[in-house]
């Protein structure tokens, strides 16, 4: 996938430039936080474009990279928190680390993007800034920022969202839309997350993933030798959803490699799903099992 080009943020603070004053207007700046009222804070609406979907433009998001053009902003960090796709709400945890005269300074921000009536929504929840290494890791005290803030920097998530899924090519946008639904602890999720066996399985039916390219990192469980022609091999894999719970499914392959791994090894596994199975027993709807060939 391309490299997505980060918009300026315009709207926002930067650390750079909180880091330039002096500590007393820090220390202004987090008697303010404290004395605003977050629960005030409403978000920033926003519209996803016409056939695109708020799936794959976060996806996109947690691709982000600095403006080459900027000399100023030197790495953006995001990372996925929670991910619930029955519901369409996504939570990311970023930090924009940028260099300042006496060394660096890092804006981290923990942001709730979730489907609304009008469109997507985005609630800042928490927003700090401070000195740091350039990896980002704090070297000084780490200041909350001001409420009045939060949703300034919340128009920046909406804005840079909306140009992500409105400048990426058809093609890379179906890529990032299809690795959000073959994330397999969160597909497998979606029966947690139902209120009932009936919502899972519209949802299900209504996001079917056969036929999808899937790649990631699982743990090695068990090989035997395969029943389906054209291959050898026929691979256990696992993996945990958020409660630990242990999912397991299939992997078809000539890799002859693979008779040397050890069980809980890693491996990065790159194929298509096959197939995919559903229990439909008592109050579930789930995932029972899932079949995928390694290309």
């Amino acid at each position: 996938m391309k490299k997505i080009i980060l918009i300026t943020i315009s709207c926002a603070v930067l650390a750079s430039s909180l880091f330039a004053k002096s500590n007393s207007l820090l220390g202004n700046i987090e008697k303010l936080s404290n004395s605003l009222d977050k629960t005030e804070i409403k978000g920033v609406e926003g519209t996803i474009p016409e056939g695109k979907t708020l799936r794959g433009g976060v996806r996109l998001l947690l691709d982000i990279k600095p403006d080459a053009s900027d000399t100023k902003v030197k790495a953006i960090l995001p990372d996925i928190q929670s991910i619930d796709l029955l519901n369409d709400v996504y939570k990311i945890h970023m930090k924009v680390i940028s260099k300042i005269a006496i060394g660096h300074s890092c804006e981290e921000s923990w942001a709730a993007i979730s489907k609304s009536e009008n469109g997507f929504l985005v609630k800042i929840e928490k927003y700090k800034t401070y000195a740091c290494n350039p990896d980002g890791s704090s070297v000084g005290d780490i200041r909350d920022m001001s409420a009045k803030y939060f949703d300034k920097l919340a128009q920046w998530y909406v804005d840079s969202l909306i140009e992500l899924c409105t400048k990426t090519s058809e093609e890379d946008f179906a890529a990032a839309d299809t690795s959000m639904l073959t994330n397999l602890p969160y597909y497998c999720d979606v029966a947690r997350t139902a209120a009932n066996k009936l919502k899972s399985k519209k949802w299900y039916n209504e996001h079917p993933i056969e036929g999808f390219p899937i790649s990631g990192k699982y743990y090695f469980w068990g090989i035997d030798e395969s029943k389906t022609p054209g291959f050898a091999y026929e691979l256990k894999f696992s993996f945990f959803d958020k409660n630990l719970k242990a999912y397991f499914f299939s992997v078809l392959s000539n890799n002859d490699s693979y008779i040397d791994l050890k069980e809980d090894t890693a491996v990065n596994i790159n194929g298509v799903i096959r197939s995919v199975s559903y229990s439909d027993f008592g109050n579930d709807y789930k995932v029972s099992d899932i079949v995928i060939e390694e290309r």
